[in-house]
């Protein structure tokens, strides 16, 4: 991850990082976070009840421990997990089983969440199948405010990195109420 990345996300946790460097000895990347308070109502049993529908769960990522990081956190909330390392694997995933949410990390090489997608919308459209709930992940700061990319990409929302467990159930379900309601394709 770059330093920028870093320090982005360090910062939105309001954390500092501090740097020392000495030639020929390297640099000391000190992080510092404020001390943690006790969660009082985010607890996973509550968190169960958020999602009301267990849905086909599409994780993508080029980072394999995140991917089994959200795997293992999700597997309770969905019917059934697959999970790509690549936007190749992803929409060939995605043709071949029946999905209901996507959760696709922005920076991917090869094909990018927005135009992962575009794909998934387009073949929704042209097979006359519901797009799926479709969630980018990023860790680059000031993509959540990339609202205008999000109908033209099939992208519902934009969820940042660390994946704050809790906080991306919340948007499943409301996407999925919203839907249910008929306001989000």
């Amino acid at each position: 991850m770059g330093l920028a990345s870093s320090y982005g996300i360090v910062r939105r946790h309001q954390g500092d990082i501090s740097v020392e460097s000495r030639e020929e000895r390297g640099s000391t990347f000190t992080v510092r976070f404020p001390a943690a308070h006790k969660p009082t109502s985010s607890s996973p049993e509550l968190n169960a009840q958020r999602v009301a529908f267990k849905p086909r769960i599409l994780v993508v990522d080029d980072v394999e421990p995140l991917v089994a990081l959200l795997k293992e956190a999700l597997v309770q909330y969905g019917e059934k997990i697959f999970t790509a390392s690549s936007g190749n694997v992803a929409v060939e995933l995605f043709k071949r089983n029946p999905v209901d949410l996507v959760i696709y990390d922005l920076g991917m090489e090869g094909m990018n969440g927005w135009q992962v997608g575009e794909a998934i919308k387009d073949y929704s459209e042209k097979k006359g199948i519901r797009k799926p709930i479709f969630i980018l992940l990023t860790g680059w700061a000031g993509q959540v405010h990339q609202q205008n990319n999000l109908s033209a990409s099939g992208v519902d929302a934009i969820v940042e990195k660390p994946v704050d467990i809790p906080t991306l159930l919340t948007v499943v379900q409301e996407l999925a109420d919203m839907r249910h309601r008929g306001v989000a394709g």
